[in-house]
C-alpha cells in the first residue's frame, strides 16, 4: 500500500450455491487479477477460506456481495443532498417497492450525482433477520469488510441501463434499465453480462472470460477500487454492523486530521520564518535609515555654517555690517598688519571685529592694532605656533571714544 492510497482491492461474493472471490491490484494505470477463489457455498469454511485467499493484508479493501433471502434492489431518482436527508427521502420511497409485509427491513444505497442537483440512488433493502444471519456467518469467518452491497449497486456508472444477470443471486430475474426483467429458460448470463464485462475490461487487465466467470466479486472489487469509493460506500454502512466494519474510514479520518495538523504546523513555521526574515530586513532598513539620518544632519549643519559665513561676507560687501565704516577697517588692517601675515577670515559682530590670522612676523600684532586706533581694545581669543609660523584669533572692540 502506498502512503494513504490502497492498491489492493478484494471482492467476496456469497451466492446461493457458490462462494467466489478475487483480488484486484493496481499496477500502473490498470487493475490486474492477483488472486481468485471459487468453492461450493455448502462447503465448510468456504467463506473463511475465500477471505483468507483474497485479503492478503490489513491494507486490502474488502467489499462483500451476498444473496440475502428476501432482499430487493430498486432504482430511484433523488436530490443531491446530505446523506441523512437522502435516507429520510428513501424511507418514504421504500413502501412503494416492498410487498405488504410486517418484516423489519434495513437498507443501504449508493448514489450517483448527475451534476444538476440530483442523481440516481440504487437501494438494497433486506429483512433485518436475514441480514443478521449473514453478518453472523461473516463474523464466524473472522471477516471485517469495508462495504456490504448487491452487485447491481457495484455496477460502474458507465453501465447505467445495461443488463446484469446473476443466476446465483436470483435465477428468475435480471437487471435492465433500472428494474427487473424476467429471465427465460434460454436467457444466457454471459450474453447479457457481456456489455458490463467489456466496460470492466477497460480498467482490468484480464480476459473477458475471466471477468464473466467472476463478475460478481470483480464488480465488488472494482467498486472498492474507484476513487469515489469512500463517498459511495458511506450510505451502505447501515447494512453492516459496526463490529464487522474495518474502521478504515475512521483511520483515514484520523490520518487526514493528523495531516491537516502537520500542514497547519508547516504553514505556522513558514509564517514564523517569514516573520523573522521580515524582522531582519526591517532592522537592516532601520539601521540604514539611522545612518542616512546622521549623514543628513551633518550635511544640514555644514550647510547652515556655510550660510552664516555667506551672510557675514554679504554684510561686509554691501556695507550692512554693524561697523560704521568697514572700508576704513580694511584700510587699517592693511596698514598695521606686518609683512608675512595672512588673514584667514574677518567677521563684524556688532561693534567688534573678529579676526583669524597666521603670521611669520615676530611683531606684537595685538599691540600694533591697539596703538593704531584710539579707544580700541584687542583681545586674544586663542593663539598657537608651528615652526616659524604663529596663528591667533583676535577680537577688536571699540571702547566708545571714536576713531
Amino acid at each position: 500500500m502506498s502512503f494513504l492510497i490502497p492498491n489492493e482491492f478484494a471482492g467476496l461474493s456469497v451466492g446461493r450455491s457458490t462462494v467466489s472471490a478475487v483480488t484486484l491490484k493496481r499496477v500502473g494505470g490498470k487493475l490486474r487479477i492477483l488472486n481468485r477463489f471459487s468453492a461450493p457455498a455448502d462447503k465448510e469454511d468456504a467463506i473463511k477460506r475465500a477471505a483468507a485467499r483474497v485479503v492478503t493484508s490489513a491494507d486490502t479493501v474488502l467489499a462483500v456481495t451476498a444473496a440475502v433471502p428476501g432482499a430487493i434492489v430498486f432504482h430511484c431518482a433523488t436530490l443531491d443532498i446530505t446523506l441523512e436527508r437522502q435516507r429520510e427521502a428513501l424511507e418514504f420511497e421504500l413502501p412503494r417497492h416492498l410487498a405488504a409485509t410486517s418484516t423489519a427491513m434495513r437498507f443501504g444505497h449508493t448514489f450517483t450525482p448527475d451534476g444538476k442537483g440530483g442523481g440516481t440512488a440504487v437501494v438494497l433493502a433486506a429483512p433485518a433477520a436475514a441480514l443478521s444471519t449473514l453478518c453472523a456467518t461473516l463474523e464466524n469467518a473472522g471477516i471485517k469488510a469495508d462495504a456490504l452491497l448487491n452487485p447491481i449497486q457495484a455496477m460502474p456508472p458507465e453501465c447505467d441501463g445495461q443488463a446484469l444477470f446473476l443466476p446465483d443471486f436470483d435465477p428468475d430475474y435480471y437487471w435492465l434499465n433500472g428494474g427487473y426483467e424476467r429471465a427465460g429458460a434460454d436467457t444466457a448470463a454471459n450474453v447479457l453480462n457481456s456489455t458490463v464485462a467489456a466496460e470492466l475490461a477497460k480498467r482490468i487487465d484480464a480476459p473477458a472470460e475471466d471477468i464473466l466467470e467472476y463478475i460478481a466479486p470483480i464488480l465488488a472489487a472494482d467498486f472498492a477500487a474507484r476513487p469515489e469509493f469512500s463517498r459511495r460506500a458511506k450510505p451502505l454502512l447501515p447494512l453492516l454492523p459496526p463490529r464487522l466494519r474495518t474502521g478504515r474510514c475512521r483511520i483515514w479520518a484520523k490520518t487526514a486530521m493528523i495531516l491537516a495538523a502537520l500542514l497547519a504546523l508547516n504553514y505556522g513555521f513558514a509564517g514564523l520564518r517569514a516573520a523573522f526574515r521580515n524582522h531582519a530586513a526591517y532592522q537592516t532598513v532601520e539601521s540604514e535609515l539611522d545612518t542616512l539620518t546622521g549623514k543628513f544632519n551633518a550635511l544640514k549643519k555644514s550647510v547652515s555654517a556655510r550660510e552664516r559665513n555667506v551672510k557675514e561676507m554679504q554684510k561686509a560687501l554691501d556695507g550692512s555690517a554693524a561697523a560704521e565704516n568697514p572700508a576704513a577697517d580694511w584700510a587699517l588692517l592693511a596698514t598695521v598688519l606686518p609683512e608675512g601675515t595672512t588673514l584667514n577670515y574677518i567677521r563684524w559682530n556688532g561693534g567688534a571685529i573678529q579676526l583669524s590670522l597666521q603670521t611669520s612676523s615676530e611683531e606684537d600684532i595685538p599691540r600694533l592694532l591697539t596703538n593704531a586706533r584710539h579707544n580700541t581694545k584687542v583681545t586674544v581669543n586663542s593663539q598657537g605656533a608651528r615652526g616659524d609660523s604663529r596663528s591667533m584669533e583676535l577680537t577688536i572692540a571699540d571702547t566708545g571714544g571714536g576713531k
